[in-house]
């Protein structure tokens, strides 16, 4: 069932880590509507109490298919649309497909109608694998390009019980089943670990230089237009000049871009280098900082190399004007952290925007230097063990794709 396992070692946790990959290429694979019933009924086993669970698709999580919340009403309150289910069934979302919600019931109850409830014969099919198959990556890929409707696309029945699932003994799919699991718990206490780092970095702040609008330890408060050059890229220049490509030699750099001082570069767009350096007041160096203006306003992310970003739309640079005495790492985090206090000053219209002015007049308590340097010594430090933390994350992601 498994392929040899590969071992990644980490030099910094001396932890070896063997990474299986499952291999059902030759398994046996057996459409699904040959293995398992749906049925609508209207009627739920009530045995539980007086009251019925009912289930909406806004309380099922993506992807995991946990429930948010449970709602119980009285059997006179169940509405039309809406289906029976008992624990035997796996429940999946055929709206949206892309939403990935696929749900292991372990009680009777009813649910609207946007579910189709699967009933998998069990000395074929375990109801978990099953789950497992339809929350893969392959599977939802599949689904979404047989959806139908533009708005709201919908997969239908037929349609999902054309899928081939590779179907080994009844007993590798539980121990598939276990391994997932054993793995998702695994990527679970990653995640927890990766959340205490990040509040690890505030509570250091807040320790080092306390609350900005109260500035308990009295540090020289400026203008960020006094200690850095803050620019946008003008509307006339993007429509006059910018041509997205997928592909190129200089990086775009948009608000998406932009996540708790990274930059994630999952969604790009490219553009010629002739046409950054025609235009130079919005290119980006090393040590800049890019901000998100409109919208979600304070979205930043530090800039590492130079001569591969450029800003977008929507983003603004802030470059320091003096990087020995001010640290691009403080600054970057000490504005993520700040986030909340920067979007007061955010426009009260329809959508939150900062002008370029209002940006330079933000007032900020600048720390002295070796203080900035200090603060950015243990950020890096921290980053080194998110580091390791999310390349085990990202294994075990891969893993339960």
């Amino acid at each position: 069932l498994f392929r040899p396992g590969i071992f990644v070692e980490s030099s910094q946790w001396k932890l070896i880590l063997p990474v299986f990959n499952l291999d059902l290429q030759f398994t046996e694979k057996i459409k699904l509507g040959e293995i398992v019933s749906v049925k609508k009924s209207k009627t739920a086993d009530l045995s539980t109490g007086p009251k019925c669970w009912l289930l909406n698709l806004d309380q099922v999580e993506s992807n995991t298919g946990q429930i948010l919340n449970y709602s119980y009403v009285d059997s006179q309150d169940i509405g039309t649309s809406t289906i029976a289910f008992d624990s035997d069934m796996v429940l999946y979302s055929k709206l949206r497909p892309n939403l990935n919600k696929v749900v292991l019931p372990d009680r009777s109850g009813y649910a609207t109608s946007e579910f189709i409830t699967i009933t998998p014969d069990p000395l074929v099919l375990n109801r978990s694998y099953l789950a497992l198959f339809l929350r893969s990556q392959h599977t939802v890929q599949l689904l979404c390009n047989s959806a139908t409707g533009a708005k709201m696309p919908r997969v239908k029945s037929k349609d999902l019980m054309q899928l081939c699932i590779p179907c080994p003994s009844i007993d590798h799919q539980k121990r598939i089943v276990a391994l997932f699991t054993k793995t998702n718990i695994v990527l679970n206490k990653l995640k927890n670990e990766i959340f205490l780092l990040d509040e690890l970095i505030k509570a250091r702040f807040v320790e080092m230089f306390g609350d900005p609008e109260t500035n308990l330890f009295d540090f020289e408060v400026k203008s960020l237009g006094d200690i850095a050059f803050v620019t946008k890229l003008a509307g006339f220049e993007y429509t006059k000049y910018i041509h997205y490509k997928d592909s190129g030699d200089i990086i775009m750099v948009r608000g998406l871009n932009c996540k708790q001082t990274k930059l994630v570069l999952d969604n790009i767009y490219w553009i010629d280098k002739s046409t950054s350096d025609s235009l130079p007041r919005s290119q980006l160096h090393k040590g800049d900082i890019v901000m998100t203006y409109v919208g979600t306003v304070g979205d930043v992310a530090l800039i590492d190399q130079d001569n591969k970003y450029h800003l977008a739309p929507n983003v603004a640079k802030i470059s320091l004007l003096n990087k020995n005495d001010n640290n691009p790492i403080y600054w970057v985090n000490s504005f993520m952290i700040l986030k909340e206090y920067i979007v007061r000053h955010a426009s009260a219209t329809t959508q939150s925007a900062l002008s370029m002015e209002k940006i330079r007049n933000i007032k900020f308590p600048v720390p002295p230097t070796y203080l900035q340097n200090e603060f950015a010594n243990f950020v890096q430090q921290v980053d080194k063990s998110k580091n390791e933390l999310q390349s085990f994350q990202l294994f075990a992601i891969i893993f339960l794709q």
